[in-house]
């Protein structure tokens, strides 16, 4: 379950994730995994530079792992999620001052047009059904700030992923993605298709976590300069799609 819904009301997966999911991964999953994981903070830092004059929404925080990293850097950072149980996990965990976890979804929170600096979406996107996708885009679109920056991470289907989510699902290592979870699947041109839709425009639309997983249980600062070079490079078969976005301009 997560922060955000659409016309339709979609309300969350068919499958309930523990709360406290994304901060296993990160801290006790296989070194695939915990890199897999460590890869969103990175890409976090690489692309939205996070400082203490931001203003900063995790959509679909999870257990909080991302809107606490935000936070270290003196971010004001709220995180949404539709699931209590995570919610729950991540006010435990994390403790600071200038970061709070709200359960609910973001349509009902009525936060103001222009109140955040930046927004993180990442892994949600491909839970919501494509007719909700736009409308949630757009949403995010107006709560941006002036000079505001929306940061959208998904699974590529154009790429290797479709196989790696098939043998995952399979041997049970993660929770069930295929139509349980996963019910919606991007590329990079649909992806920017439906930014376009909400009325935003693609600064950078990329790919991470290709090779550099799988390198990092044998080399972490190798896996760490793989994971440079996907982020310049923009392979095609990648295995996560990243777009960082602005509005259109008028």
């Amino acid at each position: 379950m997560h922060g955000v819904n659409g016309p339709h009301h979609h309300r969350g997966d068919r499958l309930v994730i523990s709360g406290d999911y994304q901060y296993r991964a990160l801290t006790e999953g296989h070194p695939i995994q915990r890199y897999w994981h460590a890869s969103k903070l990175k890409l976090v830092d690489r692309l939205l530079r996070p400082s203490s004059a931001d203003r900063v929404l995790d959509v679909g925080c999870g257990s909080g792992v991302v809107a606490d990293h935000i936070a270290s850097s003196g971010a004001q950072v709220i995180g949404v999620d539709a699931n209590p149980a995570a919610v729950a996990f991540a006010a435990d965990r994390f403790a600071r001052s200038n970061l709070e976890f709200v359960n609910g979804y973001v349509d009902e929170l009525a936060y103001p047009d222009g109140a955040f600096t930046k927004i993180v979406f990442m892994e949600v996107l491909e839970h919501l059904p494509a007719s909700d996708a736009v409308s949630a885009l757009d949403t995010f679109r107006r709560l941006l700030a002036p000079g505001g920056r929306l940061l959208v991470t998904t699974p590529n289907y154009s790429g290797v992923w479709p196989a790696l989510e098939a043998v995952l699902d399979l041997t049970g290592l993660a929770a069930h993605m295929d139509t349980d979870q996963h019910v919606s699947r991007y590329n990079h041109s649909t992806l920017a298709e439906v930014a376009g839709g909400a009325g935003l425009r693609p600064l950078r639309i990329g790919t991470f976590c290709t090779v550099a997983p799988f390198i990092a249980p044998f080399n972490r600062g190798l896996a760490d300069r793989f994971f440079e070079l996907e982020i310049r490079g923009n392979l095609p078969f990648g295995n996560v799609l990243y777009a960082l976005v602005v509005p259109r301009r008028p």
